[in-house]
C-alpha cells in the first residue's frame, strides 16, 4: 500500500512541477499555442488524472483548467482531474489568448471511494497528541481528498487532523472527507486517560494462512503497545488452532476467527484476529459436443493483490506448470490437460508473492439426481470389465456433491464384481488388493440425499482401498431387501465391504432388513477391512433382534481382518455412534478387527452424551433431544411411536 500511495503523490507533484516548468520560460504575456496530447479521455467515476497540456517553450505564464460540466468532473489549477459523475463534458486548458479541448468520456465506477485513519478506538493520555492521518482510497489507490474534524467532548482538541488528550474522559472525534462531489464520514472513539494508560495500537488483524515469500498477504502481525505501566504483558489467543500469540507477534494457523488478548496489571485489551484460508476448488467441465474442456480456481479472495493480466501469473499444480488462460474477478482460468484429478495444490507466483492454495479437481460437481447417476454410468470402471491390474486410487473419480438430493425412492448402485473366491482368503482377490470395486473419493461437501434406494450391494458396492466416502447424510433410505442367497442379500446401505474409508456420515433407515446368511444388513456395511469414523445410524423404528443368525446390526455386522497375511488391513470402527430403541447390536462380529468408542444409544440424550466426550466432525448440530446433518434434522419425539 504504501508503494502505492506513492506513486499517486509522486504524480501529482510531477504536475505541479511540470506547470512551474512551463511558467519559467518566457514573459507571462507571450503568445503560445497550448495543445492537449490527445484529443479524447475515458476515465472511471471517482478515479483522478494529472492533465498534461503542453505549451511552447518560450510561454511563461499560467496555465488555467475548467470543465464545461462541473458534474461531471472538476479541474484544479493545478491540472488535477476528478471523475465527479458518469457522462461526457469538454475539459479546457487555457494559456494566454490560446485554448484547447478535450472530450472527457467518464464510465460508471467498480468500487467506492473508502476513508482509513490510523484508528478507530483510541486510549491517548492526557497531554499526549495523536496523528489521525485521515486518508481517502479509491481502488487501492490514495486520492486527494478536503478534511474536516470535529468532537462530541471538550476532553480533546482538534488541530488539522490532530488530536491532544486535555482531561480524563471519552469524546467522538468525526473525520468527514469532501471527494468526488460526495461525502465521507467516519467516527474514531477516544478514551483520555490519565496516569497509567495501556492500549494497543490495533483492535483488529486480518492473515492469511498461506505460505508467502516475499511481499503479498501478510501471515503474521505484530501488536504494539502503548504504555507507562510497569511489568511483563500477557498475551493470550483463544483459539490457538486458528492463529497463534508471542510477544505481541501473532501467527496464522487455520481459517477461522479469535479473540487475543494482552493483559498487565489487571488492564486488557482485546484485538479480533480473522484468519482467511479460503480452500478454492477446480471445476472441470467438458462440452459433450466440441471436446472443449476448461477448469476455474476460484481465488476471489485474493483478488485485491492479484495482478489485472494472466500475463503476469504463473500457476503450477503440484508441481506441474499449468497453461493459464485469464483471471476475472478472482477466477483462474486454466488448461485442464496437465491438472491430475484429486486434492491437490497450486502455487500461484507474481512478481511479489508465491500464495500456495489448497486446491480439488473434481471429475464432477454433483447438483442433481442425473448428475449422481453419471458416477456409475459415465466413471465407473469396476464389474466384470475392469482390469484387476488397473489400481489407480483415483481411477473413478473425485466426485463433489454439490446440492441436497431427492430420489423420489429411485434406486442406485454399483456391482463392482462377481468373484467366485472366498473374501477371506489370503489370495490375489482379497478386497484390499485392486479389485474390479469403486475407487476414488466422493466428498457430500455436507449435503443430504434422501430417499435413496441402495440396490442389493450397497451404493458402492465395494469401497476400495484408498477409496473414500465423507461429508455426506443417508435419510430416509432403503437398503435392498433382496433373499437372492449369497449374491449380495447382505450388503449394508453404503457398501457391501469397505476396505476405505468412511467418515463423517449420517445414515437413517426405518428398519434393517434381516439377512439370508449369516452376517446379515448393516447400516453402513456387511464387511469391514478400512476404517469407519464420525459417523451415526439412526434406525427409526424399535426393532428388535431376532433369533436367526443373520441378524442385522446398525452400523456394520463384521469388522473383520485377515489372520493369514500380516500386511493385511484391519477394519477400524472408530467414534462412531447407532441409536435404536430396539435391542440390536452396533456391530455382531469383531472378527481381528480394532472396534474402539462405537456403541448404541437408546436416546439422543445418550448420544449426544458420548459425543460431547468424545468429539465430532463438520456439518453435525447436536441437542439433548434433537440431531441433524447439514439440512436435516430429525426430533425425537417425531420418530416412530417406539421412539
Amino acid at each position: 500500500m504504501v508503494k502505492v500511495m506513492k506513486k499517486c503523490l509522486a504524480c501529482v507533484f510531477a504536475a505541479v512541477l511540470s506547470c512551474s516548468l512551463f511558467a519559467g520560460c518566457a514573459d507571462e504575456g507571450g503568445e503560445t499555442t497550448v495543445t492537449f496530447p490527445q484529443k479524447t479521455m475515458s476515465v472511471e467515476r471517482f478515479t483522478q488524472h494529472s492533465l498534461e497540456a503542453e505549451t511552447d517553450e518560450n510561454y511563461d505564464g499560467e496555465l488555467s483548467y475548467s470543465c464545461s460540466d462541473e458534474s461531471i468532473a472538476t479541474v484544479s489549477q493545478d491540472g488535477l482531474l476528478t471523475a465527479v459523475g458518469v457522462g461526457s463534458a469538454t475539459v479546457t486548458v487555457q494559456a494566454g489568448n490560446s485554448s484547447a479541448t478535450m472530450q472527457l468520456n467518464v464510465r460508471a465506477n467498480t468500487e467506492e471511494p473508502v476513508l482509513n485513519t490510523a484508528g478507530e478506538q483510541l486510549k491517548i493520555p492526557v497531554g499526549q497528541e495523536f496523528d489521525l492521518s485521515p486518508q481517502v482510497y479509491y481502488a487501492d489507490e490514495q486520492v486527494v481528498a478536503q478534511y474536516a474534524f470535529s468532537s462530541d467532548s471538550s476532553a480533546v482538541t482538534l488541530s488539522d487532523g490532530t488530536l491532544t488528550g486535555v482531561s480524563v474522559g471519552n469524546a467522538t472525534v468525526t473525520v468527514k472527507a469532501e471527494y468526488a462531489g460526495i461525502t465521507l464520514s467516519k467516527d474514531v472513539g477516544v478514551e483520555i486517560v490519565d496516569g497509567g494508560y495501556f492500549f494497543a495500537d490495533s483492535q483488529s488483524v486480518t492473515l492469511y494462512s498461506s505460505d508467502i515469500f516475499g511481499e503479498g498477504l501478510p501471515t503474521n502481525a505484530e501488536i504494539g503497545i502503548f504504555t507507562n505501566l510497569s511489568g511483563n504483558v500477557v498475551w493470550q489467543s483463544a483459539d490457538e488452532s486458528v492463529a497463534t500469540v508471542a510477544n505481541g507477534a501473532i501467527t496464522a494457523k487455520n481459517a477461522g476467527t479469535t479473540t487475543v488478548t494482552a493483559t498487565l496489571n489487571g488492564v486488557t485489551e482485546e484485538i479480533a484476529v480473522e484468519i482467511l484460508k479460503p480452500s478454492a476448488t477446480i471445476t472441470q467441465s467438458t462440452d459433450t459436443e466440441t471436446g472443449a474442456a476448461s477448469v476455474t480456481v476460484d481465488l476471489t479472495a485474493y483478488q485485491s493483490i492479484l495482478p489485472s493480466s494472466a500475463e503476469d501469473v504463473s500457476v503450477t499444480v503440484s508441481g506441474t506448470s499449468v497453461a493459464l488462460k485469464r483471471i476475472v474477478n478472482g477466477w483462474v482460468i486454466l488448461d485442464p490437460s496437465t491438472i491430475p484429478v484429486g486434492e491437490q495444490t497450486a502455487a500461484v507466483e507474481t512478481d511479489g508473492f508465491v500464495l500456495y492454495v489448497p486446491i480439488v479437481c473434481a471429475s464432477l460437481i454433483i447438483d442433481s439426481v442425473d448428475e449422481f447417476m453419471q458416477m456409475r454410468t459415465v466413471y465407473f470402471e469396476g464389474g466384470d470389465n475392469a482390469d484387476p491390474e488397473k489400481d489407480n486410487p483415483l481411477r473413478d473419480g473425485y466426485f463433489i456433491l454439490n446440492a441436497d438430493l431427492d430420489f423420489e425412492g429411485a434406486s442406485f448402485g454399483m456391482d463392482p464384481r462377481n468373484l467366485n473366491s472366498s473374501i477371506h482368503s489370503g489370495g490375489a482377490e482379497a478386497p484390499w488388493r485392486a479389485q474390479r470395486g469403486w475407487y476414488g473419493v466422493f466428498d457430500g461437501r455436507g449435503h443430504v440425499i434422501s430417499n435413496i434406494q441402495a440396490e442389493k450391494r450397497g451404493l458402492f458396492g465395494n469401497i476400495e482401498f484408498n477409496s473414500v466416502v465423507k461429508n455426506v447424510g443417508f435419510v430416509n433410505a432403503t437398503i435392498h431387501d433382496g433373499d437372492d442367497g449369497n449374491n449380495g442379500s447382505n450388503s449394508g446401505l453404503v457398501a457391501e465391504i469397505v476396505v476405505g474409508t468412511v467418515d463423517n456420515v449420517l445414515v437413517a433407515v426405518e428398519s434393517l432388513p434381516v439377512g439370508a446368511s449369516l452376517y446379515g444388513k448393516a447400516g453402513i456395511c456387511t464387511t469391514l477391512y478400512g476404517k469407519i469414523s464420525n459417523t451415526v445410524c439412526v434406525v427409526l423404528s424399535g426393532q428388535n433382534r431376532t433369533t436367526d443368525s443373520n441378524q442385522p446390526a446398525v452400523m456394520v455386522n463384521e469388522v473383520a481382518g485377515n489372520p493369514i497375511e500380516v500386511s493385511a488391513p484391519r477394519g477400524n470402527l472408530a467414534n462412531s455412534y447407532g441409536v435404536s430403541k430396539g435391542n440390536l447390536s452396533a456391530v455382531n462380529s469383531v472378527q481381528y478387527g480394532v472396534a474402539t468408542v462405537y456403541q448404541v444409544a437408546a436416546s439422543f440424550t445418550d448420544l449426544n452424551a458420548a459425543i460431547d466426550r468424545d468429539g465430532f466432525g463438520e456439518f453435525w448440530n447436536f441437542q439433548e433431544n434433537k440431531i441433524s446433518f447439514g439440512s436435516y434434522m430429525v426430533d425425537e419425539s417425531e420418530l416412530l411411536s417406539e421412539i
